[in-house]
C-alpha cells in the first residue's frame, strides 16, 4: 500500500455559526511536500468517520454530534447536520435507494436514515428508527447490493432492510461487537475473542476462529492477533472455508501508520485518525489495470449494443430474431449472477406450494411451463416479499407468463429479466396505479377521439376496464406472438414512457369495434382478447402521437440488485 498524498483535518464548531458559513477549502499536499492542514481549532474531538465506497466523499462526526460532509476533489466541506446526541456509528450507502447515509446515535440507540446530495453536500432526514438494541450501536455495514444492513452492539447484531427501513432479523442470540457483510455472500461477526463467518442468506455459521483479536477487515481478507501476539491473515477459499497464515514483518503495508486508528478505505482513499483525533485522508495508488480493462470492455459492449438498438429501431422498428434476447439482456443490464440466483432459488422452494395453490386456476398445455411459472413467482416473492402487498399473485403470473413461454429454458435470464422489469415499473402494481398514467391516457384519448371517449363514458367504462388488462399482460393477450416481440423491443428501448402512447394507439385502432359494443363487460373482454389489429399500424400511431405531443427518448434501466 503506497501513501501518495495526505490531508489532515481538524474541526471546531466554535467558529461555525450557521450551515452557510461551513464552506471552506481542503488542500492536498504532494508526496514530497509537507502535509497541508485544514484547521478550525481542536476544541471538539472527532469521533466517527466514514468514506464513501466509490465517491471522493468523507462523512465525519465530532463528539457533540455535528456531521460534516467533505468533498475531497472539490476542496470543500459542509456542516450538514447537528444531531441532538452523540454519534456511535456512521456509514455511506452506495445504491440507487433514497437512503445513502446512515448514522447511529446514543439517544434510545436510534438509527438515522438520510439522503445527501453530492453536489450541495446537504442532507435530508428520511426517518429515525428506535432500534431493538439495548446498548449503543458500535458498527454499521451493508451487503454487496446495499439493500441489507447490519447494526452491531454489545448485546446483539440486527439485520435491517434498507428499502423499508425496518429490522428484519437478529443474527443470533449471542452478543456481537462487530458485524460486516464480507466476500462470497458471508457476514463477519466478532464477539470478544471469537470471529464467526456466517452465510449472508441463511445466517448459518460456516466457520469460527477462537482465542483471537480482530485487527483489520479488508475486502478480501481480515487480520487477527492471537494470544501470543502473532498476526494472522485469513482468506476465504472457493468452498467458503477459512485459510490462514502468519503475517511477516515485511508485510506491514497492511497496517496504517503507527499512532493512528484505521477508519475506512476504498480503491482511492484511506482514512485514519491520528493520536490527536485529527482525520487523515491518504490517497492510494492501487488501481488494477486488468480489472479496469475488463470493466471498460463491458461498458463498451453495452454502449455499442445501445447504439445498434437505436439504429435498428429507427430503421426496422424491431430487433433481429436471432439476436433479440442478447440485445434485451444488454439493454436491461442483467448481471447474470448465477451463484446468487442459485441461493435465491433454493430459499424459494418453501414458497412454491403456496404459489402453486394461488395459480391453480390456470391451465397449461405444457406442464413444464406451469412448473417454470410457479418457480419464477416463488423466486420473485422471495427476492421482494413486498410484491404480495403491491399486486396480486394472479396479476403477477399474467405479467410473467409470456416471458416464461419463451425463456423457460434459461431460468437465470428469466428471473433477472422479470426482476429488472419490476424495479423499473413495468409491472402494474399499487405504485404505478398511483401515478398519472391513467389520467394522461384518458385525456389523450379524449383529445384524439371525442366520440369514443363519450361512448366509453356512457357505458361507465373505467381505466381499470381498458388500460389495466393491457399493461398487466404487457399487451401479450391482444397481439400475436411476433407482434408482441416487436412491441417488447420498443418498450425495452424507450421504457415506460411508451405506455400512454400504446394504450391510446391501441384504443384508437379498436374504435370501430368498440363503438359497436353495447355493454361494459364486452369492452372489458375486448381488451383481454387477441385482436386482428396490426402491430405495425399501432406502432406507427405511437410514433405519430409522440411527435405530436412529447418526443421519445432512450430509456436507461436501473441496475438489478439481488
Amino acid at each position: 500500500m503506497t501513501y501518495e498524498m495526505s490531508i489532515h483535518l481538524s474541526i471546531n464548531l466554535s467558529v461555525l455559526s450557521s450551515e452557510s458559513s461551513t464552506e471552506s477549502s481542503v488542500h492536498f499536499s504532494s508526496k514530497t511536500s509537507k502535509h497541508s492542514k485544514l484547521t478550525f481549532d481542536n476544541r471538539f474531538q472527532l469521533v466517527r468517520a466514514a468514506l464513501h465506497p466509490t465517491a471522493p466523499l468523507v462523512a465525519v462526526v465530532d463528539k457533540v454530534g455535528a456531521l460534516y460532509i467533505i468533498d475531497l476533489l472539490s476542496n470543500r466541506f459542509r456542516l450538514a447536520r447537528r444531531l441532538s446526541s452523540a454519534v456511535t456509528a456512521v456509514s455511506f450507502v452506495n445504491s440507487d435507494l433514497d437512503c445513502n447515509l446512515v448514522i447511529a446515535s446514543v439517544d434510545r440507540n436510534s438509527v438515522h436514515f438520510f439522503h445527501f446530495c453530492p453536489q450541495s453536500l446537504a442532507v435530508r432526514s428520511l426517518a429515525v428508527v428506535e432500534s431493538a438494541h439495548r446498548t449503543s450501536i458500535a458498527h454499521i455495514s451493508f451487503d454487496g447490493q446495499n439493500r441489507i444492513m447490519t447494526s452491531s452492539a454489545f448485546d446483539s447484531a440486527v439485520v435491517w432492510d434498507v428499502r423499508s427501513l425496518r429490522e428484519i432479523k437478529r443474527l443470533s442470540d449471542s452478543k456481537s461487537l462487530f458485524s460486516r457483510f464480507w466476500i462470497k455472500d458471508t457476514i463477519l461477526t466478532i464477539y470478544r475473542n471469537r470471529v464467526f463467518i456466517m452465510d449472508a442468506m441463511s445466517y448459518r455459521v460456516l466457520e469460527q476462529i477462537q482465542n483471537t483479536r480482530l485487527l483489520h477487515v479488508f475486502d478480501d481478507m481480515f487480520i487477527t492477533e492471537n494470544q501470543e501476539n502473532q498476526k494472522e491473515r485469513h482468506f476465504l477459499n472457493e468452498n467458503r472455508e477459512i485459510e490462514s497464515r502468519f503475517v511477516n514483518d515485511s508485510e506491514d503495508s497492511y497496517f496504517p501508520p503507527k499512532n493512528t486508528t484505521f477508519v475506512d478505505k476504498n480503491n482511492d482513499f484511506s482514512v485514519v485518525f491520528d493520536s490527536k483525533s485529527q482525520l487523515i485522508v491518504n490517497y492510494l495508488n492501487q488501481n488494477s489495470p486488468k480489472k479496469k480493462k475488463i470493466r471498460v470492455k463491458e461498458e463498451n459492449i453495452e454502449k455499442n449494443v445501445r447504439e445498434l438498438a437505436r439504429v435498428l429501431i429507427a430503421k426496422y422498428w424491431k430487433f433481429p430474431q436471432k439476436y433479440r434476447f442478447f440485445i434485451w439482456t444488454q439493454l436491461l443490464g442483467l448481471p447474470d449472477d448465477r451463484k446468487r440466483f442459485q441461493r435465491l432459488n433454493e430459499m424459494s422452494v418453501e414458497l412454491r406450494s403456496e404459489v402453486r395453490f394461488a395459480v391453480n386456476s390456470r391451465e397449461f398445455v405444457d406442464p413444464s411451463v406451469g412448473r417454470c411459472l410457479v418457480e419464477l413467482l416463488a423466486q420473485l416473492i422471495q427476492w421482494r416479499p413486498e410484491l404480495l402487498s403491491e399486486t396480486s399473485v394472479s396479476d403477477l403470473s399474467l405479467f410473467c407468463f409470456p416471458f416464461v413461454k419463451i425463456l423457460n429454458s434459461k431460468p437465470v435470464v428469466l428471473f433477472e429479466t422479470m426482476a429488472s422489469l419490476v424495479i423499473n415499473n413495468f409491472l402494474v402494481d399499487k405504485r404505478v396505479r398511483e401515478t398519472t398514467l391513467w389520467t394522461l391516457s384518458s385525456k389523450l384519448l379524449r383529445r384524439e377521439s371525442p366520440a369514443l371517449d363519450r361512448h366509453l363514458r356512457q357505458l361507465d367504462v373505467s381505466a381499470d376496464d381498458m388500460f389495466v388488462p393491457l399493461l398487466t399482460s404487457l399487451f401479450s393477450e391482444v397481439f400475436l406472438r411476433t407482434d408482441w416481440f416487436q412491441i417488447c423491443d420498443l418498450l425495452l428501448t424507450f421504457g415506460t414512457q411508451l405506455f400512454v402512447y400504446f394504450l391510446v394507439a391501441f384504443s384508437l385502432h379498436s374504435e370501430p369495434k368498440l363503438l359497436k359494443l353495447k355493454t361494459r363487460q364486452q369492452i372489458k373482454t375486448h381488451f383481454r382478447t387477441q385482436q386482428s389489429i396490426s402491430a405495425k399500424e399501432v406502432i406507427s400511431s405511437v410514433f405519430i402521437l409522440s411527435q405530436r405531443y412529447l418526443p421519445l427518448s432512450e430509456h436507461h434501466f436501473q441496475p438489478l440488485l439481488y
